[in-house]
């Protein structure tokens, strides 16, 4: 599910508008760039399911955003890279909550927190949607 929202980021950015300025292409391949070694990551651990995965995952979502906040977006882009960046932090932290209850092996929170976890990860497409829309126009 991660791996899927950040390949749509990516693809969705990647996607140059017509007439696309520098500063918008250069914040493009940023983006790109920022997001690649999570895109990795997701690729490398898919279909894991151990706490210690899970982790790493956690990991590469928070150095991600850390990533992210550092760019400079095109003025009016702005706002939405700092809700997409937020959705990503949030997705962190869900994702290290669902690691505790693997590790707990707490079902029931497992089960919650994954619920939580994919709303999450959807709120990270729609901010990204969002983003794609203000840079490519």
């Amino acid at each position: 599910m991660n791996r899927i929202v950040i390949i749509a980021a990516t693809l969705a950015l990647a996607a140059a508008g017509c007439g696309a300025d520098a500063e918008q292409e250069d914040f493009k391949k940023e983006f790109n760039a920022a997001q690649q070694p999570l895109e990795k990551l997701l690729t490398d651990s898919a279909g894991a399911s151990d706490p210690a995965s899970m982790g790493k995952i956690a990991d590469g979502l928070e150095n991600t955003a850390t990533k992210m906040a550092a760019l400079e977006p095109p003025e009016e882009a702005q706002d939405e890279l700092d809700a997409f960046v937020k959705e990503v932090n949030a997705s962190a932290d869900s994702m290290r909550e669902a690691q505790k209850a693997m590790e707990d092996q707490d079902l029931e929170k497992m089960t919650s927190i994954l619920t939580e976890l994919q709303k999450h990860m959807t709120a990270v497409g729609e901010a990204q949607q969002k983003l794609a829309t203000v840079v490519n126009g």
